[in-house]
C-alpha cells in the first residue's frame, strides 16, 4: 500500500468533514493504518496585530490610463489629487504642413470612461495643461513622485472647470501649435518619433485644489484611456483649411502623479506598537494596513514549542487571514474589490519596488471583497508552510506585509495579468481592535500534526 498518497486522500476528506453538519471523528486513518500512522486534523485561531503604515514611492506608470482630479478634505484622510504625464506623436510621423501654415485653433480632448466620487456635493475641478520642461525615458518605471515642480512650465490650455462631463475639451494656446507646425513643416528633413519627443517632451494635465479649500468633503477622480486622447490642431494656408491629429504615444510608460494627505494615519513602528482601533486602508500611494510577519512567525513558533510540535512534522492544510471592515464608518463603495499582500523587494536595483506573495496567483487565495460578512479574506497556505521549511526560497521569508488594492485582468492573448492597482483611488477603515482591546485580524490554522519517523 501507498502510505504517503493515502495520506494525502485522507487529508483532504478530513478537511471536507470539518464543514458537515454532523460530528465527526477528525482521526484519520482508523482501522485502515497502523496505529503509529494515526494523525489528527486540528484547528487553531490567533488574533493578529494590525497597524496603518506609509508607503515609498509606488510605481505608477501605466500604458493604458491617466488619472485626474481630487478627493478635497476627506475625513480622516484629508486631500488626494491626481494628475497625468503623457507624451504626444503626430498621427503620421512623416506628415509634413504645407508652406506657411498658421495655426487657427488646437483643442486637446480626453474622454472620462469613469470615475471615483466622494461626497453628494456638486464637483467642480479647474484643469490645466502644462507644458513638460524634462525628457520621460523609455522603458522606465515612473513613481507617484516622478515629477517635480521643476519638472513642467507655462500653462498651454485656456481656463477649464470641469464639471462631471463624459469629455474634456481644453483649447490649447496656438503659440504651441504653432511650434509643432514649424516642427513638422521641413519636408527636407526625415522626423523621427525619438526626434519630437526630443523637442515636445510631454503634457502634464493637473487638478487646481486651492478653490476646494475649507469645503465640504467632496471629489472626483476621473480616469481616463490613453487611447481616447487626441490634440486636434486646425491649421489654415493662402487657400485651404485643414487639420492634423497628434495622439498619445502609449507603446512605453506614461504616469500618474498621486499626492496624499494620509500620512498623519500611520502608526507602524519599531518596536511595533499596540495597536489602534482603526487600521486605515488608501489606494495608491497611501496609507495601508500593515502586518509584521516577522511577529507572526514568532507567535506560531511560540504556540508550537508550548504544544511540544516539531516542524518537520508540523503539515498545514488551510492558513486564512480574516480582515473585517470597520461598517458603516466606512463606506463599502470606496473599497477595493481584491486586494493582496505586499513587500518591499530588496532585491531590486531601484528603490520602492513592491510585489506580492505568490499565493496572489492560485486560485484558492480569494482576496475578495465580501459585503454581506463586510470582510477580506486570505488563504496564504503556501506561503504559511514555507515560514517553517529549511528552503532559500526569499519569498517564504517572514516579510514586512502592506495591504494593497489589486487588479486583475486578460491580454490579447487571453492569459491572467496581475499587478497591484495603479491609477483607481480607494479608501476605507478596518477594525484593528474589538471592543476589549483585542486585535480583530483572525489568523486560522487547519493543520496536521504527522507522526513521528522511525
Amino acid at each position: 500500500m501507498n502510505i504517503p498518497y493515502l495520506k494525502v486522500v485522507l487529508a483532504t476528506a478530513a478537511i471536507c468533514a470539518l464543514h458537515a453538519c454532523v460530528e465527526v471523528d477528525n482521526t484519520l486513518g482508523l482501522d485502515y493504518v497502523p496505529d503509529d500512522q494515526l494523525f489528527d486534523v486540528q484547528q487553531k485561531e490567533f488574533r493578529i496585530p494590525l497597524y496603518t503604515a506609509t508607503m515609498d514611492s509606488v510605481v505608477t506608470s501605466t500604458v493604458a490610463y491617466g488619472a485626474v482630479g481630487f478627493v478635497n478634505n476627506n475625513p480622516p484622510f484629508g486631500t488626494f489629487t491626481a494628475g497625468a504625464v503623457f507624451r504626444i506623436l503626430p498621427y503620421d510621423i512623416t506628415f509634413t504642413y504645407p508652406e506657411h501654415a498658421q495655426a487657427d485653433s488646437a483643442t486637446l480632448t480626453l474622454v472620462v470612461y469613469a470615475n471615483t466620487k466622494v461626497g453628494n456635493d456638486a464637483v467642480a475641478q479647474p484643469l490645466a495643461l502644462h507644458r513638460l520642461t524634462r525628457s520621460l525615458q523609455y522603458s522606465t518605471s515612473y513613481y507617484n513622485n516622478s515629477l517635480k515642480s521643476g519638472d513642467y512650465g507655462s500653462v498651454l490650455s485656456q481656463p477649464y472647470v470641469y464639471r462631471g462631463e463624459d469629455t474634456i475639451n481644453l483649447r490649447i494656446d496656438p503659440a504651441y501649435a504653432q511650434e509643432l507646425i514649424a516642427f513638422l513643416s521641413d519636408s527636407t528633413q526625415t522626423t523621427t518619433d525619438t526626434m519630437f519627443l526630443d523637442t515636445f517632451k510631454g503634457l502634464y494635465l493637473a487638478a487646481d485644489t486651492s478653490t476646494a479649500a475649507g469645503a465640504a468633503p467632496c471629489g472626483q477622480i476621473n480616469y481616463i484611456d490613453w487611447a481616447s486622447v487626441r490634440l486636434t490642431v486646425h491649421y489654415k494656408t493662402a487657400d485651404t483649411t485643414a487639420t492634423e491629429y497628434y495622439d498619445v504615444e502609449s507603446s512605453t510608460a506614461n504616469f500618474n502623479v498621486f499626492t496624499h494627505g494620509s500620512a498623519p494615519l500611520a502608526n507602524a513602528a519599531y518596536p511595533l506598537p499596540a495597536p489602534a482601533g482603526s487600521v486605515y486602508l488608501e489606494g495608491l500611494a497611501g496609507v495601508k494596513p500593515y502586518i509584521d510577519f516577522a511577529a507572526v512567525k514568532d507567535t506560531l513558533t511560540q504556540w508550537m514549542q508550548r504544544e511540544a510540535i516539531d516542524t518537520s512534522q508540523f503539515a498545514i492544510h488551510k492558513a486564512e487571514l480574516l480582515l473585517y471592515i470597520d461598517y458603516p464608518q466606512t463606506s463599502l463603495d470606496l473599497l477595493p474589490d481584491l486586494l493582496t499582500l505586499a513587500y518591499k523587494d530588496d532585491s531590486q536595483d531601484t528603490v520602492s519596488v513592491y510585489t506580492y506573495l505568490t499565493d496572489t496567483f492560485l486560485g484558492i487565495f480569494d482576496g475578495a471583497l465580501n459585503r454581506s460578512l463586510q470582510q477580506y479574506s486570505f488563504n496564504i497556505t503556501y506561503y504559511t508552510q514555507g515560514l517553517f521549511l529549511h528552503t532559500d526560497d526569499t519569498e517564504r521569508t517572514p516579510h514586512q506585509f502592506y495591504i494593497c488594492p489589486l487588479h486583475k485582468s486578460y491580454d490579447d492573448y487571453g492569459s491572467l495579468v496581475v499587478m497591484l492597482e495603479r491609477t483607481q483611488y480607494y479608501a476605507g477603515i478596518l477594525k484593528g481592535q474589538d471592543g476589549n482591546g483585542v486585535p480583530s485580524v483572525k489568523f486560522k490554522l487547519t493543520y496536521t500534526k504527522l507522526p513521528s519517523k522511525k
